[in-house]
């Protein structure tokens, strides 16, 4: 009997199976030979059930976290082969991040490069500069002096390395008598100041692969500006042609040259407005032409366009300062239009900065070199005509400026012999000189661009780069799509001798895959005494071998240019998350999709249709002779009957 109360059709001959006593249900197999619902169950409804079955087997054994973790085993880690499988990019042991330092640090990088050499044409140098001199030797510089032309059988190649070693760091030159400069020698300048280092290219190379790993990046402890060479030009209009040629080439600027009839020397700045009157006989100065200057000389004036806003290359001047200057001038190349090309496209000479350090005022002019002084002029010989259209005016005029290289060398050019010299202190210490209350400060400004120009103000060094995710103290060797990175970096600037904090608010970071993805400014440093720049950004919907840029190239400092490689991998099938508040809708359909499903088995299952589920028969032992027999003779009782 079926514990559904039925009994069944099946014959079983079996005594195994002859059981008439009821008894609970069970899985024997006499019951599921006897059972009626698997002799009426079609193969279809078998194959719902065991879909459901399965399905629900699968979604009880899925794991809840959004990750997997993948529990090797040790002998499958040993297995170089599997673990290639089990991680594609090998994995670096990243050191944890290191804490910034606070406040000033030392130069750590060894001895600093002070060795100056003085390149002149004049006997009496030491005497005119004496003073700029002792504020370089107060400043730990071993000063050599050397005057030029060279004596014969001594090689200019050899002036300033031997055996590949550079004897100098830094080149003072002092033009200020007509001496000529040879081709070897001014050679052998361009040489020192534009040949790559050969450990450049090297060092260059091992800052960038340190700079590639996935932990912290490496200090640049001792950054390339404080090995580079340097020059400082003092260059008079009466120098040499040789000289002046060799101004122009070096630094890529033009001299100002009064009128065409000039014989290719520059003329002198003359202003009548801002020119300096002392009294009559205290300067008997001697112009090229023998003419011995007056008072009201224009040629010597009151400069006072230092420039601005950028305290690191030199001090603006105070309230009660003024600048002196007699001399030349220069023009800057005009500046080009912005390059859409990427850096590492762009010629040498669209990396380097060029800008005017002293300007002349508005109402200067140059003369003509041809001995045409300025008081004739101011008393009317002004020539007519064509030359007197020629006269250069205005700020224009360059009185003094500078060139910064992209690996850190510096060169400044002066077109004046007298600006650094103690003339003009000396005229300020006389009693009969009306100066009033201003003080004279060309020397402090001269001692302040010979430390620029010498990487003593102005260079910057990065340290202790690093990125990771919030939270964590290791750097990832790899990062995810949409993942929250924290990128910092430490940046010093040298003053003094000593590594102090850097602040700025303009210091910018590229996260670049081929072009920038992003770009964002770095959050400066809360505290004066903590050089750490960071920002917490989002890494783009996009995948690949990324890298951070720091480029920062500003009028003064040297350049910075850090690169760090921080590669962006996909989601995995097990990342994305469990569920979405905008698919709460497909959420909703799947669910009444199972839902159904689940109540229409269930229903089909245990439905029960009287039209083919009859009562059986009671059992019988008569035979089907017997039986048929008895049919048919009730049949004839009821045709009686009716």
């Amino acid at each position: 009997p079926l514990p559904f109360g039925g009994a069944s059709s099946v014959d079983s001959t079996g005594p195994a199976c002859s059981e008439p006593d009821h008894q609970p249900l069970s899985l024997s197999p006499c019951w599921l030979l006897s059972s009626r619902v698997f002799s009426r169950w079609s193969p279809g409804r078998l194959f719902v059930l065991l879909s459901v079955l399965c399905f629900l087997h699968v979604w009880q054994s899925r794991p809840r976290e959004d990750s997997v973790d993948l529990r090797l085993d040790k002998e499958t880690l040993e297995a170089p082969l599997l673990r290639a499988h089990a991680a594609v990019l090998p994995i670096p042991s990243a050191p944890p991040l290191r804490a910034s330092p606070q406040g000033p640090t030392p130069v750590v990088c060894g001895s600093v490069q002070k060795r100056l050499l003085v390149l002149h044409d004049d006997p009496n140098v030491t005497e005119n500069f004496k003073s700029l001199l002792q504020r370089l030797k107060d400043q730990n510089f071993d000063i050599s002096t050397v005057s030029f032309p060279l004596s014969s059988g001594r090689k200019a190649s050899l002036l300033f390395s031997h055996h590949g070693e550079h004897l100098f760091t830094h080149v003072l030159l002092l033009a200020t008598n007509h001496r000529s400069l040879s081709r070897e020698l001014a050679a052998a300048l361009t040489t020192f100041f534009t040949a790559v280092d050969p450990d450049f290219e090297e060092a260059q190379a091992a800052r960038a692969y340190a700079a590639a790993s996935a932990s912290s990046a490496g200090a640049d402890a001792c950054p390339q500006a404080l090995k580079a060479r340097n020059l400082f030009l003092v260059v008079s209009p009466t120098a040499h042609t040789t000289v002046h040629a060799f101004v122009e080439t070096l630094m890529g600027v033009r001299e100002a040259r009064g009128t065409e009839g000039s014989n290719g020397r520059p003329g002198l700045v003359a202003d009548f407005f801002n020119a300096y009157s002392p009294l009559q006989g205290t300067l008997e100065k001697k112009d090229a032409a023998g003419e011995s200057e007056e008072n009201g000389d224009a040629s010597l004036f009151v400069a006072m366009n230092l420039l601005a806003d950028q305290p690191h290359v030199v001090e603006p001047l105070e309230a009660d300062e003024i600048l002196l200057f007699r001399g030349g001038a220069h023009y800057l190349p005009a500046p080009s239009g912005r390059s859409r090309k990427k850096s590492s496209e762009r010629e040498s000479h669209e990396l380097e900065q060029r800008f005017s350090v002293l300007r002349a005022p508005e109402t200067a002019f140059v003369l003509p070199a041809s001995g045409e002084t300025s008081a004739s002029l101011g008393k009317g010989d002004r020539k007519s005509g064509g030359e007197d259209e020629s006269l250069l005016l205005g700020a224009e005029l360059s009185l003094g400026s500078a060139l910064q290289t992209q690996s850190g060398g510096r060169a400044t050019l002066l077109s004046s012999g007298e600006f650094c010299s103690d003339k003009f202190s000396r005229l300020a210490s006389e009693k009969n000189i009306e100066t009033g209350k201003k003080k004279i400060a060309n020397l402090r400004v001269c001692e302040e661009l010979l430390l620029w120009t010498f990487n003593r103000r102005g260079v910057l060094r990065w340290s202790n780069l690093k990125h990771f995710k919030p939270g964590e103290t290791v750097s990832p060797h790899m990062y995810r799509m949409k993942d929250d990175i924290v990128f910092s970096v430490d940046l010093h600037q040298l003053e003094n001798g000593l590594w102090h904090p850097f602040y700025a608010t303009d210091v910018q970071v590229e996260f670049v895959m081929l072009e920038p993805f992003l770009r964002f400014f770095l959050e400066p440093p809360a505290s004066r005494q903590s050089p750490t720049f960071s920002r917490v950004f989002q890494a783009p919907d996009r995948y690949g071998v990324f890298k951070f840029v720091l480029h920062y190239n500003r009028i003064g400092f040297s350049p910075l240019h850090v690169e760090s490689l921080a590669p962006v991998r996909n989601f995995k099938h097990n990342d994305f998350p469990r569920f979405l508040p905008c698919a709460l809708p497909y959420y909703g359909c799947s669910l009444l999709t199972l839902i159904g499903l689940i109540v229409f088995a269930v229903l089909f299952l245990l439905h029960r249709d009287k039209r083919f589920f009859s009562p059986p028969a009671a059992p019988s032992s008569e035979t089907p002779g017997e039986n048929i027999q008895r049919t048919q003779l009730k049949k004839k009782e009821e045709t009686k009957v009716a």
